[in-house]
């Protein structure tokens, strides 16, 4: 009886080991929250960058037309002679004063027209009812 081995003694556990890791779908569901919440959150962003760009034009609209003034008052132009047209704005509010430090770019790649004396500047990026002037700011 001696030879017999006790094999009941001996207990054989299988280990099933489970690999950690998300499901395809979990993965699938969160792929789906972060479309919906981009798709709600998108033409917000698109509004603010219209907006910021739209009031930085207007700044500039500003400057140029402080610019404008003060170089009338300080070269005693009355406002009948005075004629900025687009090829000599530039030079004259920059040499020899520097009325503006550097020459301002619309954001928006628009165009600025400063104008007459009695008119406001204006820029070519606007909406549908026209270029956009200093005295309009986006909602």
């Amino acid at each position: 009886m001696n030879n017999v081995q006790n094999t009941s003694s001996q207990s054989y556990k299988t280990v099933k080991t489970r690999i950690s890791g998300f499901t395809l779908l979990e993965m699938m569901t969160v792929v789906f929250i972060l479309s919906v919440l981009l798709n709600i959150a998108a033409p917000t962003f698109i509004t603010v960058r219209s907006n910021s760009r739209a009031r930085s034009c207007v700044e500039n609209l500003r400057n140029l037309d402080e610019s404008k003034c003060q170089y009338v008052l300080d070269n005693r132009e009355s406002s009948q002679n005075f004629d900025l047209t687009n090829s000599n704005w530039t030079t004259k509010l920059t040499t020899p004063v520097k009325y503006l430090n550097t020459i301002p770019t619309c954001p928006a790649s628009g165009v600025y027209n400063i104008g007459t004396f009695t008119v406001s500047p204006t820029c070519s990026f606007g909406s549908s009812d026209g270029p956009l002037d200093m005295h309009q700011l986006p909602t």
